[in-house]
């Protein structure tokens, strides 16, 4: 199989995954049956799960022994306890609220639903989608504009913005607000002195500050500012502030675009730090696509 190929496969099953939200029904007797069979399996619920997903799907016909091998390597089983670890998870609640279009609430994973928990290595030779499921059903909080998803506090998102969380220091400018996870985790940090976050939905920012703001143990370090990020840029001094985030895209896609606009703000603010949410996948994209 070509690293072309293993893409193409790797991308459809995502797509399918995203439309169809496929769950697995199964009893503690089948992964029991299954443990069985495979004693030196170490996860037989991991094991059964994505065996049976790939027999579902008829994965290994279309992808080969050694792609559905490293899905299997790299899938992971979330446990509720795992899965509400996340800072983030454990402290902020939310309830079910509506302003305009967009609804504020509760989304959940059924138990054995599948989801991709992180980024694709697109580097690699064979580019495998990191798939999991939970061993139990758990919520999460999520904004949906009408019937559409529009972010929510799930793994992808935690562990894709996970890697930039430690560069956060001084005084913070971050563009797009989502549900306020990257700033909650950074305003933790004795380092950050200030969170100055740009977003221009009305909606999303009086979610933000009527029900999740006030859960933040260091909110007054956070101000919420409705502008277009680009915008806002183009006031922004040399020396304003120490570090920027943004996140106002939705994948590689439409990331590339904005991503190659921000970049020249790099040159008028020397000294800001500039970092940007999958930043490896938008620059193996722009490389790809010329």
């Amino acid at each position: 199989m070509t690293k072309e190929d293993s893409m193409r496969i790797s991308s459809e099953l995502a797509q399918m995954i995203a439309r169809d939200a496929p769950y697995l029904d199964y009893t503690q007797e089948q992964v029991e049956a299954y443990r069985r069979v495979h004693p030196l399996d170490n996860d037989p619920e991991k094991g059964y799960v994505m065996h049976r997903f790939i027999e579902i799907t008829h994965l290994e016909e279309l992808a080969g022994r050694e792609y559905t091998q490293k899905l299997i390597a790299q899938a992971k089983r979330y446990t509720k306890e795992q899965y509400d670890s996340d800072p983030f998870l454990r402290s902020i609640h939310v309830r079910d609220a509506l302003i305009g279009d967009f609804l504020l609430m509760n989304a959940e994973y059924a138990r054995g639903e599948f989801f991709q928990y992180d980024m694709p290595d697109l580097e690699s030779d064979l580019v495998v989608p990191f798939l999991g499921f939970c061993s139990e059903n758990v919520i999460f909080p999520a904004v949906y504009e009408k019937e559409m998803p529009w972010v929510s506090v799930c793994p992808s998102e935690i562990n894709s913005m996970n890697r930039e969380i430690g560069k956060a220091q001084g005084n913070c400018l971050i563009l797009g607000l989502g549900l306020g996870y990257y700033p909650y985790r950074i305003s933790f940090s004795d380092a950050v002195k200030s969170i100055t976050i740009i977003e221009r939905q009305q909606e999303i920012i009086d979610l933000f500050k009527r029900y999740i703001l006030p859960q933040f143990p260091y909110k007054d370090k956070i101000t919420v500012v409705k502008s277009d990020a680009y915008a806002y840029l183009d006031n922004v001094v040399p020396g304003q502030f120490d570090f920027c985030f943004a996140d106002i895209w939705e994948g590689q896609k439409d990331g590339a675009y904005h991503y190659a606009r921000i970049k020249p703000y790099e040159y008028k603010l020397p000294g800001t730090l500039f970092t940007y949410w999958i930043e490896k996948e938008i620059k193996y994209f722009l490389s790809h696509s010329l």
